[in-house]
């Protein structure tokens, strides 16, 4: 009896509504055993949080109020209740242990059937807390499995985010585009005792600016003109499980004080509304900016970053990840081969070679569509020409720019806060360098951003922030 040596030995059973007879007839029994033997006051005492072990009830007790009988519905204590029954009372048997109790015993009491129906009980309730932690432990490793990789910043990652799933913290999730932040945040949900709740996942970049309040946090009737109805928002839509605030960053300031205020109190105030609902979730949060930087220079609010950063996770990009690459490319080619109803192809160690070399900025997205491509081409081995044009001309000699070797950079006249003078500094630095790496490129924007290991939509993005249209 392993779990007994965990339990610590013998415990407490506590009692309400038996006769003077009864817990005579068994309590030197139970003291001889190492049992403490307590009379509660009321069945909320004797199954109160903290309190015994195990709880014996009267059968009219339970017949009244079936609720005691239930570990799932009761609120502080999973102890098992036996109940004591009358002889002739078969039918009250059988609607006692379909409610709830863990074993019946027919008067007269004796000490012996007692004991004996109080180590079955507890044996049988630690094996199925055994079985259900084995089944967390599997269904963990079921959501992680698709999850690839065996390079050492991927293991790391992986080991934390487990231990992130199985407890209760809100994470935010550091990582490049194209990294897999969506999927790792899918597999921790899949991992927490919040598994069959709902996950919602939501783009905060793709979110109206106008309409951002009133999709995240719900509307009332008549809050505004066109709030025809009442409306849940996503957070309330994610209650009892997850939401997933993909680029969080994007969130506009009033709509960060909003969220941060949920954060804090796990209230959501619909727009409209006069009071507030409660809501039980776990956020996770994603970004591939610097949020703390972002928040220094004004354009995030500092506190909602500490507060979303319970459990910081890091997903390494492709380029840290060594003997990924090889493993990766093999699986998202032979995929798309079964996909396309293609026969397995192979990868020639030319390929691999360059696969190796190439710094991947767009990450694991830009590996799979470039196999999905190949997937294609290849007849059976896969040949250096089957490679993306960008991947076969590589040439690991990093792009160094002028920028970087000390220019004359404005600084703003005037005294002004260091923020924003930082700011001013940084906005500068960055134009100079678009513009100049796309002349160095001979006017070819993608083969600049390549170079600067920017995603073309950001490239695209910073181009337009800063006027070079």
């Amino acid at each position: 009896m392993g779990w007994l040596k965990e339990r610590g030995g013998p415990g407490r059973l506590a009692c309400f509504g038996l006769s003077t007879d009864d817990l005579e007839a068994v309590a030197e029994g139970l003291a001889e055993e190492g049992w403490s033997l307590e009379e509660a006051s009321s069945p909320e005492r004797a199954l109160s949080s903290g309190g015994p072990d195990a709880v014996l009830l009267d059968a009219s007790v339970a017949a009244e109020d079936p609720r005691w009988l239930d570990a799932a519905g009761r609120i502080g204590s999973t102890a098992p209740v036996l109940v004591a029954v009358d002889r002739g009372q078969a039918a009250l048997l059988g609607k006692l242990l379909r409610w709830g109790a863990s074993d019946c015993l027919v008067r007269p009491l004796k000490p012996e059937k007692l004991l004996a129906a109080l180590w079955q009980t507890l044996g049988l309730q630690a094996l199925q807390g055994e079985v259900d932690r084995r089944s967390r432990n599997v269904a963990s490793a079921e959501a992680f499995s698709a999850l690839i990789g065996e390079s050492p910043a991927v293991q790391r990652m992986l080991a934390q985010a487990l231990r992130a799933a199985r407890h209760p913290v809100d994470v935010l999730i550091l990582g490049e585009t194209g990294t897999g932040k969506e999927l790792l945040a899918r597999a921790i949900h899949e991992a927490s005792s919040r598994a069959a709740h709902p996950f919602v996942a939501v783009d905060c970049g793709a979110l109206p600016p106008d309409l951002v309040e009133g999709l995240l946090f719900g509307q009332r009737k008549g809050a505004f003109t066109g709030a025809t109805e009442d409306k849940a928002g996503i957070l309330e839509q994610s209650d009892g499980g997850t939401v997933f605030l993909d680029e969080v960053g994007n969130l506009p300031l009033e709509a960060q004080t909003k969220l941060l205020r949920v954060l804090q109190t796990r209230e959501n105030w619909r727009l409209g509304d006069t009071q507030p609902r409660p809501l039980d979730l776990r956020v996770l949060a994603a970004t591939n900016a610097d949020l703390e930087g972002s928040a220094r220079l004004g354009g995030f609010r500092l506190d909602l970053y500490h507060r979303l950063c319970d459990f910081p996770l890091r997903v390494p990009p492709l380029r840290e990840r060594g003997g990924d690459i090889e493993q990766l490319a093999r699986l998202f080619l032979n995929r798309h081969r079964a996909r396309f109803q293609l026969p397995p192809a192979v990868l020639g160690e030319s390929v691999i070679e360059r696969l190796r070399a190439y710094p991947w900025p767009g990450n694991v997205r830009q590996l799979e569509n470039a196999m999905k491509q190949i997937a294609v081409l290849a007849e059976e081995t896969v040949l250096p020409e089957h490679l993306p044009r960008e991947v076969q001309e590589y040439v690991r000699t990093p792009f160094k720019s002028a920028v970087f070797g000390g220019p004359e950079v404005t600084v703003p006249e005037g005294i002004q806060p260091l923020w924003k003078a930082e700011r001013g500094v940084i906005a500068e630095l960055e134009r100079r360098l678009l513009k100049e790496a796309v002349e160095r490129c001979g006017g070819d924007k993608a083969l600049a951003a390549f170079r600067l290991e920017l995603h073309a939509k950001t490239f695209a993005r910073k181009w337009k922030a800063h006027g070079l249209d």
